[in-house]
Parts: structure tokens; sequence; C-alpha cells
């Protein structure tokens, strides 16, 4: 099973995608928490990383910027 590797985008904590993903903590996927409880990155299975970026795209913020608050990409071999 292929895992992937979720990762917060370059200044992601100063967006205001970040302030809206912190008030929606209790219904955040547990990616997420992780991530903004200050993990750099964290690996789940390809169904778990599209489900937190369905999430993490219905949240205000996530168009603000050319760059995403959060990526996904395939984990390298362990």
């Amino acid at each position: 099973m292929t895992r992937y590797v979720l990762r917060a985008g370059g200044q992601a904590e100063d967006t205001r995608w970040w302030s809206s993903a912190i008030q929606a903590l209790a219904s955040a996927p547990p990616a997420v928490r992780a991530i903004l409880s200050g993990r750099s990155r964290v690996e789940v299975s390809a169904e778990e990383a599209q489900a937190v970026l369905e999430w993490a795209r219905a949240l205000d913020g996530w168009d603000d910027d050319a760059t995403a608050p959060l990526s996904s990409y395939p984990a390298g071999p362990h």
C-alpha cells in the first residue's frame, strides 16, 4: 500500500486558512491535528490523504494564495 505525506506549505501558519483550521480543530482529521500541533509532516494512506484535502479545501482561506496550505505526495520507500 502506498503511503502519502501531508505537509503544511511554506508559511501556512500565517494564513487565513491556518486560523480557520484551528477554529475547526474539533472536526479536523487526526493528520491535520498533528500538523496544527507542530508536526512538519504526517504519513497517511491514500484514502486519508484524499479525506484530509477535501476537509482542508472546504475551509476559508484555502484559495487565498498561489500555494496551497497543505500538500500531499507519495512517500518514498522505507
